[in-house]
């Protein structure tokens, strides 16, 4: 395990929520979940510059205080991807460093396969214009998908706000499925889950807006 890093929590804002909630489907498992951490915020910046720092793992360290460090394990034959890359891609398999308690000394790690990142077309809203969703799901795990399943999807979609500025609507899922998604919910880990997650939004919301 490598040594916790030292990075702060950004202020809450108010506009930030984190909830569990019943089981929403993802891409890969669209039935069989036990439950989901819903996350929302809004971003006071265009959705190319959210975009940008969720994907570009170099800027983590200075914002996401869940998980300040990945490293790149392997990427399909035709990405850019490389050990060295500092960018998420469909197909690239990153080692996430998590801190999932405030006081934990070390970060602990688990893998992750980028299963896609996909433009959102506008979808009829007058206020609402074109945005991105990226999908990975948890793998690398002892007894694989019958153990526990995990996917986290989020959806950026850039809106016009009432006063005219252009503003991201942040909206992550992350649904837990399996015998260890019980064990989860019943030590209380998956409350814990929740916060780091509600972090997450959080400290992006602050970064990309220059806080």
């Amino acid at each position: 395990m490598a040594a916790a890093t030292g990075i702060q929590k950004s202020p809450k804002s108010t506009s930030t929520g984190s909830r569990i909630v019943d089981s929403i489907g993802t891409p890969t498992y669209p039935t069989n979940g036990l439950w989901t951490v819903l996350t929302t915020t809004t971003i006071c910046a265009p959705v190319s510059v959210v975009l940008e720092a969720s994907l570009d793992i170099s800027t983590w360290p200075k914002w996401n205080t869940f998980v300040p460090r990945v490293d790149i394990v392997s990427s399909l034959p035709t990405s850019t991807s490389t050990s060295t890359s500092t960018k998420l891609e469909v197909g690239t398999v990153a080692r996430f460093h998590n801190k999932l308690k405030d006081n934990d000394p070390t970060l602990s790690a688990s893998d992750h396969n980028i299963i896609s990142i996909d433009k959102i077309e506008k979808r009829g809203r007058v206020e609402e214009r074109d945005g991105w969703c990226i999908v990975w799901k948890t793998i690398g795990i002892p007894g694989g998908d019958w153990v526990l399943r995990v996917e986290r999807v989020q959806e950026l979609v850039e809106v016009m706000s009432e006063s005219g500025a252009v503003e991201t609507q942040y909206k992550a899922w992350g649904t837990f499925g399996g015998p260890v998604a019980y064990l989860l919910q019943w030590n209380g880990t998956r409350g814990d889950i929740a916060a780091r997650f509600e972090d997450w939004a959080n400290d992006l919301k602050n970064y990309v807006e220059g806080g």
